[in-house]
């Protein structure tokens, strides 16, 4: 794993509540989950070239009208 866990240690950290956002990302038990989190969670799938694109990005931005529902990461393919 990237983080230098190996498989045997997720999948005890899995049984004890970390749950999977996205694969090879986890979440901590007791973290909100909420859109900010899932949204991180996208970025640190799609890698470290990613980024928050549109209407994701306006919300980080507080732009006026834009609403947490859309998650939108742009990176290569």
């Amino acid at each position: 794993m990237e983080a230098g866990m190996t498989a045997r240690m997720i999948r005890y950290r899995l049984k004890r509540g970390w749950t999977v956002a996205m694969p090879n990302v986890y979440t901590l038990p007791g973290s909100i989950n909420g859109w900010e989190q899932m949204l991180k969670a996208a970025q640190l799938w799609a890698g470290e070239d990613s980024a928050v694109h549109r209407r994701s990005a306006a919300i980080i931005y507080e732009m006026s009208g834009a609403t947490p529902r859309h998650i939108e990461i742009v990176g290569e393919t």
